[in-house]
């Protein structure tokens, strides 16, 4: 290699490096922020229905205008029991969105809370990097097999006789945990696990 190749290489990696230190800078700098009272029209027109698909695309484009190219990761649902079939309570969607930076990518999340019956949406972005958070992707597998999965949490909740609070409902990746309690009670009245509209076998 001659000097004048041996200093275009050496001009190369300096650039190189010199544009992650300021896409770095960059990056770090995000601020956390809360978006509340965003409106959000839940039911459709001269019914007390609403459609699920519907709210996830508000929400991903909602977050989408802060963190463009946000993904899926997950949802939560949390309401009183009588009204888990119907959805009536917090539906909360979670997304993030990764950058590059030094020394370790930078994760933004967004966590999307819909009441659904007040009908009004809040967003948080957070920067979550020092927690060393998951960025794995999740499907959205769809508003109907939500439906399925929160009537056959409600019938099993009947059937253990805890209908009597909040139940909450998690994603995760094989199975959906139910559990007897609002989002910040984790006293663990009761608990299972649930694929679509199987009940699991960890009923306690």
């Amino acid at each position: 290699m001659n000097r004048s190749s041996k200093s275009k290489s050496i001009l190369n990696v300096w650039m190189s490096l010199c544009f992650l230190l300021v896409l770095s800078a960059c990056t770090y700098g995000f601020q956390d922020i809360k978006v509340t009272g965003i409106p959000a029209d839940v039911f459709e027109p001269g019914t007390q229905e609403f459609d699920i698909d519907i709210l996830f695309e508000t929400a991903l484009q909602e977050v989408r205008k802060v963190l463009s190219g946000a993904y899926f990761q997950g949802m939560i649902f949390s309401g009183r029991c009588q009204d888990l079939p119907r959805l009536r309570g917090k539906l909360i969607f979670v997304f993030a969105q990764v950058r590059p930076a030094i020394p370790r990518q930078q994760v933004i999340r967004a966590t999307v809370v819909i009441d659904t019956v007040r009908q009004v949406m809040e967003i948080d972005y957070g920067n979550v990097s020092a927690f060393y958070p998951s960025t794995k992707h999740r499907a959205f597998i769809g508003g109907q097999a939500i439906e399925e999965i929160a009537v056959a949490s409600y019938q099993n909740v009947i059937k253990l006789g805890r209908c009597e609070g909040d139940i909450t409902l998690t994603q995760f990746d094989d199975f959906w945990s139910v559990r007897c309690g609002s989002l910040n009670d984790f006293s663990q009245k009761c608990q299972f696990k649930i694929e679509y509209a199987e009940i699991g076998d960890s009923a306690k």
